[in-house]
């Protein structure tokens, strides 16, 4: 168990560096890692919110959990709290940036595309979700 949580935190890690460093390449680099850390945070929260949405669909179609304000400040305080203090807090995001800068050039070439898969599914994800709902009538439900 220990193993899969230090692969996946590795993976999370190695999701963040990608972005800082597709940031890096952009026309603006300021602020690269802060528009990494708020990418992370908006794909998480589409993931996350992608289950709400699944939740909705198969399982309580009475909820409304997925609509309601409170639940995304909550989701999102969730999110982003946490990727404060694992990246923002004592400047942490250099070491992981130093880190992964040490992997050899092909093998950040194939994370890279990996990482391109990985957002390319969740935002796929999101979207088949919200299609899943628009194929119910709700006014059953309500």
């Amino acid at each position: 168990m220990k193993d899969i949580l230090v692969k996946i935190k590795t993976g999370y890690f190695y999701l963040f560096y990608k972005l800082y460093k597709f940031y890096e390449k952009g026309s603006s680099v300021w602020w690269s890692h802060g528009k990494a850390i708020l990418t992370l945070d908006v794909v998480l929260f589409l993931l996350v919110y992608s289950f709400i949405v699944y939740y909705a669909v198969f399982i309580n179609r009475t909820t409304n959990i997925g609509g309601e304000i409170q639940t995304i400040w909550i989701l999102g305080a969730l999110i982003l709290i946490p990727n404060y203090f694992i990246f923002e807090h004592r400047d942490q995001w250099k070491e992981i940036v130093v880190r992964f800068d040490k992997l050899p050039k092909k093998k950040n070439i194939i994370g890279g595309w990996i990482v391109l898969l990985i957002v390319l599914i969740i935002l796929i994800n999101l979207i088949y979700s919200f299609y899943l709902m628009s194929q119910i009538d709700w006014s059953q439900y309500k």
